[in-house]
């Protein structure tokens, strides 16, 4: 059996008041228990630092993220590339902000998550405000996706930063609620590559590489 960390994060990963875990991750893991013929479950933890924490403890066998693979996290992980995105801000339909383009969030607060390859994203955003003579947007970090859109609507940010495929999710979900801008490569933006974590030399994961390359069309019946 693996055992995955699950930490709240729309749309990728969506867990119910009753612990119901759904989502293109929930996708995911059933294939992988389907291709690789051995049980995966997986279990909440508060945020991504807990999730890293303890696959580092043992406690966990993977984290599918979507995070990104930076150079200090591979010392510790190997990471598997799944996606591929764009970083987008996700704005309160009406709010005072008044924020239509990417670089209406110059001078203005920022949720991000801690960590995240967003919060790297609008530290470049910031940047360029800085080049073109504004004030720097200011990062404030929170745990998780749904954080960072309370703090939008609550007050103590103007705007959520999340990837492009969140901010779809949240402005179709809450159509007329919520908007969004996606940050331009002039305005230092990229194709962010996001991967899956896994403790680095785990004996099951050079297993399921084998079996993964070894299996037939047919996949193997789940123990």
């Amino acid at each position: 059996m693996l055992v995955f960390a699950a930490a709240s994060h729309p749309p990728y990963r969506t867990i119910g008041l009753d612990g119901t875990i759904t989502g293109i991750d929930k996708d995911l893991q059933d294939a992988l228990s389907r291709v690789l013929g051995v049980r995966v479950e997986m279990e909440q933890v508060d945020d991504l630092p807990a999730a890293l924490d303890g696959m580092l403890a043992g406690r966990f066998d993977a984290f599918n993220g979507p995070v990104k693979a930076t150079a200090e996290r591979e010392q510790q992980f190997d990471s598997i590339t799944w996606m591929t995105t764009h970083t987008s801000y996700v704005v309160p339909v009406g709010s005072a902000a008044g924020t239509t383009e990417p670089e209406d969030l110059c001078g203005k607060r920022v949720a991000v998550v801690a960590g995240s390859v967003v919060e790297g994203r609008l530290a470049r955003l910031s940047a360029f405000c800085r080049r073109s003579g504004a004030a720097e947007a200011t990062a404030v970090l929170v745990g998780d996706t749904k954080a960072t859109l309370d703090a939008a609507q609550a007050g103590p940010a103007d705007a959520a930063g999340m990837t492009q495929a969140a901010a779809i999710d949240v402005t179709t979900v809450r159509k007329g609620v919520f908007s969004y801008v996606t940050q331009t490569q002039g305005q230092g933006a990229s194709t962010d590559l996001l991967a899956m974590l896994v403790p680095k030399d785990e004996a099951w994961a050079r297993s399921c590489s084998r079996r993964s390359r070894s299996s037939s069309t047919t996949a193997p019946t789940p123990t």
